[in-house]
């Protein structure tokens, strides 16, 4: 999580952004990041942030975590990607991606493994 929350950062201060987005500001002008950490526990990484960049950052966090050998074997995890209105009740929202990350464990298993984002 820590390298992808310093992708982002990168990529809005990078002098070629890979991200075309503006950050908001707060009242003291500083700089919020669009996304919020949940579940940062066990096996379970759960975040909310603005639609656009939902699977762009599923997809980098992917990324980061099969680079991140643990005891030498090789991280795989799925990942579901709900984008919803604001106004959509939160939990209905989580339900929809738990159901997309079940989905896309399930295909996973089903060609022996590795990363797969469902959206």
């Amino acid at each position: 999580m820590k390298k992808l929350v310093g992708h982002l950062i990168n990529s809005f201060e990078g002098e070629e952004p890979a991200i075309d987005w503006e950050l908001k500001k707060d009242e003291e002008r500083k700089r919020i990041l669009p996304i919020r950490p949940l579940i940062l526990g066990g096996d379970d990484i759960t975040f909310v942030c603005e639609g656009r960049l939902g699977v762009h950052l599923a997809e980098k966090l992917l990324e980061y975590m099969s680079q991140t050998p643990i005891n030498e074997d090789t991280i795989h995890a799925c990942a579901g990607v709900a984008i919803v209105h604001t106004k959509y009740p939160f939990y209905k929202a989580y339900q929809l991606a738990e159901e997309l990350t079940k989905r896309a464990k399930d295909a996973s298993q089903g060609v022996g493994g590795g990363s797969w984002l469902n959206i």
